[in-house]
């Protein structure tokens, strides 16, 4: 039997395992400062998410939308590109910088985020925007259908009645009764003043599509200069192409909504008025040109035949011009009569201040009469009833050439025409008050 060998290590003792080897020091852990590129992005990430989640809650608190101006969505932009300049700086700085997945957390914030606004901004202003062309162009129901009935306003006073109610927030009365809408929408704001419905039917677009203009009329919807929503009001404000025989122009029509008070209220849209105006140049046709030739000389005519009535000339056959409704205007009967003689004469300063709105270069509202140029002008004037008692007077005059007019000759050079006032309606009357 052998001796086992004996060992050089006391410590090994027989049947136990070798002792393990003593650790070896390790290195100390490099400190990786965060790359502040990607604690900004994250930052700027989680400000744009948290904008969107707290206007989501209050909008859903509050049963309405809430929106942000378009620029907003530059925030995200911002967080996303600032976040990813914060993991490439990560990335490239060979493990001296920390913060990949705070530059991740950004990015994904950032995204996510704007496409959930800009998807429910996006949709919601192409629903609107449909909506609103719609209201304005397709003729549904009382309630739709604006341009259309402007078109055949003037063949159809009912239509063009309910054209105007578009433009109201709250409708009443009965667009096939004129008593009705004149008591509910023409009374006068102040004593003397032209009252709403009238001044409607001779606003800029009625006068564009007047008549025969409206024949073969064009409008065309172009691109949406702007919508919003404020104050529980949503407000379209899309551009249309008019085009007529006498001019191609461009407007810009505001349509606003009238959102329901309660569950199963529809919403309702009407046109702002005060807001609806030319943009760029009106671009006349040839016969267009020609037409505002014969509205600057016929408006001079006008002028000077005042003048001549002041000075003392009688106005022959003013009964047979006089096309006012008498009995729908709120004034006395004695100042029906002073205003006819005022017209009619003897005497001189009978029309006092009297001055055409209707400029030269306004287009629309004439037409042809057997051959003959008819032109409309906005006029008002006062009169003397008193020494101290004046009457503010307002009305449509209508002024016509005496002889058949081809519109295809008429140049600059042309000789002025021959004009005639045909007729003349008051639309309202009252006393100047003050001095």
């Amino acid at each position: 039997m052998s001796e086992p060998i004996p060992s050089s290590d006391n410590n090994i003792r027989e049947g136990l395992p070798p002792a393990p080897p003593l650790p070896v020091p390790a290195e100390p852990i490099a400190y990786q400062p965060i790359s502040g590129w990607a604690i900004a992005g994250c930052v700027i990430g989680s400000f744009f998410f948290l904008l969107v989640a707290i206007s989501a809650v209050v909008a859903l608190s509050q049963g309405a939308p809430i929106f942000f101006s378009v620029w907003v969505i530059w925030i995200a932009v911002a967080g996303f590109t600032v976040s990813l300049y914060g993991q490439r700086h990560v990335q490239s700085s060979e493990g001296t910088r920390a913060g990949a997945r705070l530059a991740q957390i950004g990015i994904w914030l950032s995204v996510v985020s704007a496409l959930v606004y800009f998807s429910y901004y996006f949709v919601t202003g192409l629903a609107l925007q449909n909506q609103a062309n719609a209201f304005l162009m397709e003729k549904t129901s009382e309630d739709t259908g604006f341009f259309p009935r402007i078109m055949i306003g003037e063949s159809n006073m009912t239509d063009f009645n309910i054209a105007y109610l578009l433009t109201q927030t709250s409708r009443s009365g009965r667009p096939d009764d004129e008593r009705s809408m004149r008591d509910h929408y023409d009374i006068p704001r102040k004593e003397g003043a032209t009252g709403d419905l009238s001044m409607f039917r001779e606003s800029m677009l009625p006068r564009i599509f007047y008549k025969q203009l409206a024949k073969d009329a064009v409008v065309e919807p172009l691109g949406v200069q702007d919508w919003r929503y404020e104050l529980r009001t949503y407000k379209v404000y899309r551009n249309y192409r008019l085009k007529t025989k006498e001019l191609e122009m461009e407007v810009v029509v505001p349509v606003w909504s009238i959102e329901g008070d309660s569950a199963g209220q529809g919403r309702r849209w009407f046109v702002n008025l005060n807001e609806v105006r030319a943009v760029g140049t009106k671009r006349f046709t040839p016969l267009g040109e020609s037409v505002s030739l014969l509205r600057g000389s016929a408006r001079d005519w006008l002028t000077r035949k005042v003048q001549e009535l002041n000075e003392g000339e009688k106005f022959p056959g003013v009964a047979q011009i006089d096309k006012t409704s008498w009995d729908l205007l709120p004034i006395k009967k004695e100042l029906r009569t002073d205003i006819l003689n005022a017209i009619s004469g003897p005497g001189k300063n009978r029309l006092i201040q009297f001055n055409v709105f209707t400029a030269g270069e306004d287009p629309g509202k004439w037409e042809q009469v057997d051959g003959r140029i008819r032109l409309f002008y906005n006029v008002g004037f006062e009169i003397a009833r008193a020494p101290n008692q004046h009457y503010h007077i307002e009305g449509v005059a209508a002024v016509e050439s005496r002889n058949v007019i081809d519109l295809a000759t008429i140049e600059r050079s042309s000789k002025a025409p021959t004009w005639d006032l045909v007729s003349l309606t008051i639309t309202s009357a009252g006393e100047r008050k003050g001095p």
